[in-house]
């Protein structure tokens, strides 16, 4: 039920939920686990809280007191919150009561307060996209990509001692939910060469000879070209006398692929690429499984707005848990749904649909992300709809709003895009929008609940 407290916040009473958000009355087959888990249930997925309740993972990414402090200034922002670390359960408390039942890309101090479930991304090296990453990240300035060398010791190590450090800080807490790895890691071949210059493949076949990674491509080669130094001249139009030649070679520059004579070199990118994409992702999996074998592992943050490579997809899930995609072009909706239905047809896996929102533009946020409203109330309808149509899908467990406040172009510096929040710089509430997001919830829940009473009456 929905109530207005003295600010004319939304606040909402959940009585049904668990204290991890699950619904009391959609026990999980499977009972309580140990750590949240999803489950299969015959027809759906569904996420499985400690407590062994199913839950709808609708979580709120990028929960910072930035744009409030900004816009407060700081003696206003001091009289609301007292300090930046009291506004951390100021703020998860609105959003809990708005009717989120997660915390998505957040980081400390400190993520979920002891109140909502939240995600961990793993980090190693600083990366473009505003925080560390484990793989080569989408639209980086050309000089601050980074390919790492999957095949080597020393990225092996440094994933060991990545996973150890976030273990000992969240694998005991019960409502840490699962570990992300990247941020929109870049497995394109064709986009980052066109983009970046170069792509993961192109950068490791670069390596000197005692890389790990060029021996990995070198070998590679030898199986495709049966050992046969003449067919692959003939195809790269090089003059080596031998493989062991290509080790200390660089590889010619690949030529466009709409060149008919680059079909062979094309199969051998994405043949490249997916022993890279399972390097990758077995080396990080198994790290994290052998020092915390409960939770789950919630991969790449997939950027689904450029065409994901179907082998990279299929690879990861069969290591991952769920598979996670950031997801803004829902202005076709029925597009949008299908698109989605194939990517889990293509893995078999649940999604949590990580990143995505409805905007509405006004002259401090002119160049919003996300689909366009022409008001706050259209917005909030438009959510309302979107949650209960992609809950209908049986792969999706969650959808995560990004972000908590409005992104103002005032801010410093100005982002080039901006988000619309939850609230606005001030941090207050846009309730024609959050007001919304109880009755889509609930309308969700009586979807589920009206599938599990039919799947225990056909079992019974």
């Amino acid at each position: 039920m929905l109530m207005i407290d003295s600010d004319e916040l939304p606040v909402v009473a959940w009585e049904g939920l668990d204290r991890f958000g699950g619904w009391r009355d959609l026990p999980a087959a499977g009972g309580a686990p140990a750590a949240f888990r999803v489950e299969y249930t015959g027809t759906r997925w569904q996420l499985v809280t400690p407590e062994g309740h199913t839950a709808f993972s609708l979580g709120v990414n990028h929960l910072s007191p930035g744009p409030v402090l900004a816009s407060l200034g700081e003696t206003a922002f001091q009289e609301r919150y007292g300090d930046e670390a009291a506004f951390y359960p100021a703020a998860v408390r609105q959003i809990q009561g708005w009717g989120f039942t997660a915390l998505g890309h957040v980081r400390q101090p400190w993520t979920g307060c002891g109140m909502l479930p939240y995600l961990w991304q793993l980090s190693t090296a600083p990366s473009a996209r505003g925080g560390p990453s484990l793989a080569p990240v989408q639209r980086p300035a050309r000089n601050q990509i980074a390919f790492p060398d999957v095949f080597s010791t020393d990225w092996a190590a440094l994933v060991d001692r990545v996973v150890v450090a976030a273990a000992a800080t969240v694998a005991s807490d019960p409502f840490f939910l699962g570990y992300c790895f990247t941020d929109v890691p870049e497995w394109s071949i064709e986009y980052a060469r066109r983009t970046i210059g170069r792509c993961w493949g192109d950068a490791l076949a670069a390596l000197p000879a005692h890389a790990a990674g060029k021996q990995a491509y070198v070998a590679l080669m030898r199986r495709h070209y049966r050992n046969d130094i003449d067919w692959f001249n003939a195809v790269y139009r090089t003059s080596l006398s031998g493989f062991d030649a290509l080790l200390r070679e660089t590889p010619p520059p690949p030529l466009p692929y709409w060149n008919p004579d680059e079909a062979r070199r094309r199969a051998d990118d994405e043949a490249w690429r997916r022993v890279i994409a399972k390097q990758y992702y077995a080396t990080i999996c198994n790290v994290v499984r052998r020092h915390d074998p409960h939770h789950l592992l919630l991969g790449d943050r997939f950027d689904a707005n450029l065409p994901v490579a179907d082998d990279v997809l299929r690879i990861a899930a069969m290591h991952v848990d769920v598979i996670c995609l950031e997801y803004y072009q829902f202005d076709d909706l029925d597009l949008h749904l299908r698109r989605i239905e194939s990517m889990y047809a293509a893995t078999g896996k649940p999604l949590l649909l990580c990143d995505g929102c409805y905007a509405v533009a006004s002259p401090d946020m002119p160049n919003v992300i996300g689909p366009r409203c022409a008001t706050q109330q259209e917005r909030g309808e438009a959510l309302a709809s979107y949650l209960v149509a992609v809950a209908e899908l049986a792969g999706v467990i969650g959808w995560h709003w990004c972000g908590y406040a409005d992104h103002s172009i005032t801010l410093e510096p100005p982002p080039r895009g901006q988000h619309s929040g939850l609230c606005d710089p001030t941090g207050r509430p846009h309730a024609e929008v959050v007001g919304r997001v109880p009755a889509a919830l609930e309308a969700i829940h009586r979807r589920w609940r009206a599938e599990s009473d039919h799947e225990r009456r056909a079992t019974a």
